[in-house]
C-alpha cells in the first residue's frame, strides 16, 4: 500500500491552532519511507518564544513504540507509535515513560496537497493540551 504521507510537509500557522497556545512560529515536516515499509520522520521549526527544536523517529507502522529522539517534543513525549487506518490516514500515539501524552490522527487530503494532524494529549503540568495543524506540501 503506498503511503500519501511520505513527502515534505510545512505548517501553514494561519489555519492551525494549539490549546494551550501560543502555536508554533514555523515548523516543517519530512516523512520517508524505509527498506523494511517503516516510516522515518523529521521534524524542525521555530517555538513560538523563538527557540529552535528538532525531533524525529524511525519505525514500523504496526503500533509498536519507536524512540523520539532530540528536543522539543509535543507534551515532552519520547516515544512515538502509527497505526495505518487507511491510505490517508494513520493514528499516533506519543508517549513519555510509557503514558500516553499525545493521541494524533494524520490525515492527507484526497489530492495529496494537504496534511491535517489532529491531536488531544496532556501536558507534563497535567493539563489538556489539543490542536490541529494544517500543513501544505512542498
Amino acid at each position: 500500500m503506498t503511503n500519501a504521507l511520505l513527502g515534505t510537509w510545512k505548517l501553514n500557522v494561519e489555519k492551525s491552532a494549539a490549546e494551550p497556545g501560543p502555536l508554533v512560529r514555523s515548523e516543517s515536516r519530512v516523512y520517508e519511507a524505509t527498506a523494511d515499509d517503516g516510516l522515518k520522520f523529521f521534524v524542525q521549526g521555530i517555538d513560538a518564544s523563538g527557540t529552535a527544536y528538532s525531533y524525529g523517529a524511525t519505525g514500523r507502522i504496526d503500533g509498536r513504540d519507536c524512540p523520539l529522539t532530540g528536543s522539543g517534543t509535543r507534551n515532552g513525549a519520547d516515544s512515538t507509535s502509527w497505526m495505518r487506518v487507511d491510505s490517508h490516514t494513520i493514528d499516533s500515539k506519543v508517549k513519555k515513560a510509557g503514558a500516553v501524552v499525545n493521541n494524533v490522527r494524520l490525515e492527507v487530503s484526497h489530492d495529496g496537497k494537504v496534511l491535517t494532524l489532529r491531536e488531544r494529549g496532556t501536558s507534563p503540568g497535567g493539563g489538556a493540551t489539543r490542536g490541529v495543524r494544517i500543513y501544505d506540501r512542498i
